[in-house]
């Protein structure tokens, strides 16, 4: 067995160990190498939990315009964050049951009521800012330099 600078001898890994625990090590190996390929397989509730990731973000932004956000906007942003919310629970109770093959146990009248209400609330907030926004003004100023120039 080879020496190392120190004095001790080193050598494959199963060497330190007591012979005591090779069993339990090579059962630990098996396990890991039997359930390594089943966690790395998609489930069919995959896309699901996706989406309902995407729509936590989109609440999380939802807040955070509404921190940005005046008057009644407050309360729209906040509505749209409690839907988005919403909406990523019902998803994600989706993946649960196609993880399970129960397909035929999805609803989803409340998931289009949501969706209905935050289309509402959408176009409720795009008016709202349209009506805020500014027609720009010429710069008379600019025109009298430009003429000035040609």
């Amino acid at each position: 067995m080879p020496i190392d600078r120190v004095g001790k001898p080193y050598g494959p890994v199963l060497m330190r160990y007591s012979p005591a625990n090779i069993p339990v090590l090579i059962v630990v190996c098996i396990s890991i190498a039997l359930t390594g390929p089943t966690l790395a397989e998609d489930r069919p509730g995959d896309e699901f939990r996706l989406a309902a990731e995407a729509y936590e973000y989109e609440a999380v932004d939802a807040v955070e315009r509404a921190v940005e956000a005046e008057g009644e906007a407050i309360g729209q942003y906040m509505e749209l964050a409690t839907i988005f919310e919403e909406m990523a629970g019902i998803i994600r109770r989706a993946a649960s049951l196609a993880d399970v093959d129960q397909w035929d146990k999805i609803s989803w009248e409340e998931y289009q009521t949501l969706e209905h209400r935050r289309d509402a609330i959408l176009d409720e907030l795009e008016g709202h800012h349209l009506r805020k926004t500014k027609q720009a003004q010429p710069d008379v100023e600019f025109i009298g330099a430009v003429r000035e120039y040609r």
